[in-house]
């Protein structure tokens, strides 16, 4: 992966900014959901994006867009979202609600979705 900036660095920091992001964060989470991978740690560090400086970088990249980054605790499942039975959670950045040790793992990212939003809304 090239480098690219913190995903707020491309947020005007206003409702509608965030939530463009956020809606191109939920489009990656989709696409892997649809193909029964579980990300496993999604945070704000692990969601990157592309800034203009970034682009001229590198070229590959394009402006704007968010990527999702750090897929060591992916996992493919034979269940996709809604079926998978819960699994132990990997090594995750996220504290898991109610000291909870296994989760469906689409759930789990979902879970952690949320937790990646507080966090946009909150800086």
């Amino acid at each position: 992966m090239p480098f690219a900036s913190p995903v707020l660095d491309i947020c005007a920091r206003t409702t509608s900014s965030v939530l463009a992001v956020f809606d191109q964060i939920l489009e990656g989470v989709e696409h892997l959901h649809r193909m029964r991978i579980s990300h496993g740690d999604l945070f704000e560090p692990n969601v990157v994006a592309a800034t203009e400086t970034d682009v001229k970088r590198d070229p590959r990249l394009t402006a704007g867009r968010v990527y999702l980054i750090d897929f060591e605790s992916c996992q493919q499942f034979e269940h996709g979202p809604g079926e998978q039975p819960a699994v132990p959670l990997p090594n995750t950045h996220v504290k898991p609600p109610l000291g909870m040790k296994s989760f469906d793992p689409f759930s789990w990212d979902v879970y952690c979705l949320g937790r990646t939003l507080e966090y946009m809304v909150q800086v």
